[in-house]
């Protein structure tokens, strides 16, 4: 095939594409109700709010931020981590709210980094048995995934920092990445390692007791204590282990009377909290004469959890031993994951408690939360006409961007989109019926997390042109209980009941109209790449990013001087050195002498 055939071509499969993009675009303009899911600021009310949520004062909001490097040198990877936090002072007073934002500064308390080697053959020490067999084993991918759990990790690690009660100046918190994403993501993770029923965390000791798999169990399923259980067929094992816990020695007749356990599930509900005991060697809970009697210290589970967890982070991120083993016993990256869990359950606790704003943004997301389930329950319950189109774009950022452009006149920035319960996102609605369904077996739990889409600036000489639209999510706070729904859904199991959160176009989330005023309040316009996002979140992000292209080399030039010293004394020079080594390096040699700068 010819070039001018090629060309053409592309310029017919260019001309189809543009085609489908216009009538996306066409039907967005029939959906007139659609302008109805984007919310205004209000000025008066988010002040008000503050007043109430912050008090009256001179407080801190910080932006933190991470990034990560990898090298590989003479069969050993090197793995620098980084994270910021830059904060400004912000006044709340009767007059108003003022972030000064001309004023930011790098907080070096909540600043961490470190380098750690690990051998290429050793990259099997840290996968469990279950990740890497012999007939599946994806060692490139598997290596991606070691310094993004461990960049997590320190992000959330400065987070929770942040919010420790000796910081009483930090009353907002911003992260470069969604919560909810980040928390649906671990929590797969630490389902996975108590399925595996083994932990190289075991055994840690703390002020209360060394940590087993079962403190695992228990923090997962309920944090703190705190944390919302729906009230649905799926979850009553973990309600009747709740109560064990909290109120035993307790019979299973006031177990199910207490929680009104249908007599076709009882059964059921029984057999599944025992295997959960059995899972954890029995350490939860005792059987005996017809009554349960909690473990000594299951009580004191949350307390070992944090411990063992904040004690594992500080190996890596506050220098001392080799971080990657506990004696003998290497760390597993299942492990690191779970530890993430703890310390990120740990800080939405503190900050929900401490009156603290965790709101975290996510730039790129192809997230379809609003055009699978969100818009279609509003259709559902009447708030949109039902008529309305939903146009077939791939992502809910891209039908906001082109809703807020076409329809520029009735979505004034800064606007937001109505907040609704993260659970939404394992929802979807199917045609021809009259009730959401859950995308697998079952929804995911709600009252956990709030999200909303957001859009701050419009450029004034065409309306038009716009900053791009960003997703933020945040926990959910004791304000949010008043815009609590009850809808009915379809899971695997039948219908059932769940109680998300859910603003509605005619509500107001007080919470979510604060975080558009503190967001629009904080972009930086006069920079391209920072105008409708984030000012303290773009200045950690280029300063860590800066941080570890000058730390990789600097470091990289440490592990040579000791590796190639060590390869000539021990003669495996050659054996040592990986193919991909040696056709990386021949291929920067190749491009020095073309562009003329090797010597």
């Amino acid at each position: 095939m010819s070039v001018s055939d090629t060309a053409r071509k592309l310029k017919y499969h260019t001309l189809y594409l543009l085609g489908i993009y216009r009538s996306r675009v066409e039907k967005l303009r029939e959906a007139y109700d659609l302008v109805k899911i984007a919310k205004n600021l209000d000025v008066c009310k988010a002040i008000d709010f503050a007043k109430r949520f912050f008090g009256e004062g001179e407080f801190r909001v910080i932006g933190i931020d991470g990034s990560m490097k990898t090298e590989e040198r003479l069969e050993m990877l090197l793995f620098y981590i980084c994270t910021a936090g830059y904060s400004c002072i912000f006044d709340v007073s009767d007059s108003g709210i003022e972030f000064h934002v001309d004023n930011i500064e790098r907080d070096a308390s909540l600043s961490f980094s470190t380098a750690i080697p690990l051998w290429f053959e050793d990259i099997s020490s840290i996968a469990t048995v279950e990740e890497l067999t012999d007939a599946e084993i994806d060692v490139d991918r598997f290596i991606d995934r070691i310094p993004s759990a461990f960049m997590a990790l320190a992000e959330i690690y400065t987070a929770y920092r942040s919010a420790s009660p000796d910081r009483k100046d930090i009353r907002i918190i911003l992260l470069d990445k969604s919560i909810y994403s980040t928390y649906s993501y671990l929590s797969v993770r630490v389902r996975r390692l108590i399925s595996i029923g083994r932990s190289a965390l075991e055994g840690l000791e703390t002020r209360y007791g060394p940590f087993t798999i079962a403190d695992l169990l228990l923090s997962f399923m309920f944090g703190s204590g705190d944390a919302y259980i729906p009230y649905r067929p799926s979850y009553l094992q973990f309600h009747s282990l709740k109560l064990i816990i909290d109120e035993g020695p307790i019979s299973w007749h006031s177990i199910k009377e207490r929680l009104n356990i249908p007599s076709p599930l009882e059964d059921h509900v029984l057999r599944k909290l025992r295997n959960i005991n059995k899972k954890c060697g029995y350490a939860l809970f005792v059987e005996d004469r017809g009554l349960f009697y909690p473990s000594e210290n299951s009580r004191s589970y949350w307390y070992r959890s944090v411990e063992a967890a904040l004690s594992v982070a500080n190996r890596l991120l506050g220098g001392g031993d080799y971080p990657l083993t506990i004696g003998d016993r290497w760390i597993k990256l299942l492990d690191w994951e779970a530890v993430t869990f703890i310390i990120l359950q740990a800080l939405i606790d503190l900050c929900v408690k401490n009156r603290k704003l965790l709101v975290g943004i996510a730039k790129d997301t192809t997230a379809t939360d609003l055009t699978r389930s969100t818009i279609p329950y509003m259709k559902l319950n009447e708030e949109l006409d039902p008529s309305t189109p939903i146009p077939n774009l791939k992502s809910d950022r891209a039908l906001l961007s082109i809703l807020s452009a076409e329809r520029y006149e009735d979505i004034k920035t800064p606007w937001r989109t109505v907040a609704y319960d993260a659970c939404f996102s394992t929802l979807f609605h199917p045609s021809g019926f009259n009730v959401m369904r859950a995308a697998r077996k079952r929804v995911g739990r709600e009252k956990l997390f709030a999200k909303s889409y957001f859009q701050l600036r419009e450029f004034l000489s065409d309306p038009r042109v716009r900053t791009l639209v960003f997703l933020y999510d945040r926990p959910i706070y004791g304000e949010d209980l008043n815009l609590v729904r009850r809808i009915e859904v379809e899971e695997a199991s039948g219908r059932t009941i769940i109680e998300p959160f859910y603003e509605g176009v005619g509500g107001l989330s007080l919470i979510d109209n604060l975080i558009l005023y503190v967001l629009s309040m904080m972009d930086e316009p006069q920079v391209l790449e920072a105008a409708g996002h984030n000012k303290l979140l773009y200045i950690a992000d280029k300063a860590v990013k800066a941080e570890a292209s000058m730390a990789i080399g600097l470091l990289k030039g440490v592990a040579n001087l000791h590796l190639e010293s060590f390869s000539r004394k021990m003669k495996t020079f050659y054996l040592s050195r990986s193919f991909r080594e040696y056709r990386r390096e021949s291929e920067y040699a190749r491009r020095l002498i073309s562009s003329g700068r090797a010597d």
